[in-house]
């Protein structure tokens, strides 16, 4: 097992570790100053070739209380599952598009 695999299956340390990344994102894309990623804001950051209509259906799944915007808590968590989850229908698949 790689460095970076035991790194990402450490548990507690991929919130300390990703929290303050999340939180950078968040600050940049956060055009209105609120704290949290409007759907416009997360749709501007946009991920590379995932289309806006992607990018909405994405929202809509990291945004996992509904309440139309994404904490540095919620955007933590999709990557998480992103990176460690063996579900496919886990909530960090839809981060950076369809898989």
């Amino acid at each position: 097992m790689s460095t970076a695999t035991k790194h990402v299956r450490a548990g507690d340390s991929f919130d300390r570790t990703y929290r303050p990344h999340m939180e950078a994102v968040v600050d940049l894309a956060d055009a209105d100053g609120d704290g949290v990623l409007s759907r416009s804001e997360f749709i501007r950051l946009g991920a590379p070739a995932v289309s806006e209509e992607q990018s909405h259906r994405s929202f809509d799944q990291v945004d996992t209380d509904g309440d139309g915007s994404l904490t540095a808590q919620e955007l933590v968590a999709a990557a998480r599952d992103f990176y460690v989850s063996d579900d496919p229908e886990a909530v960090g698949n839809h981060l950076f598009g369809q898989l």
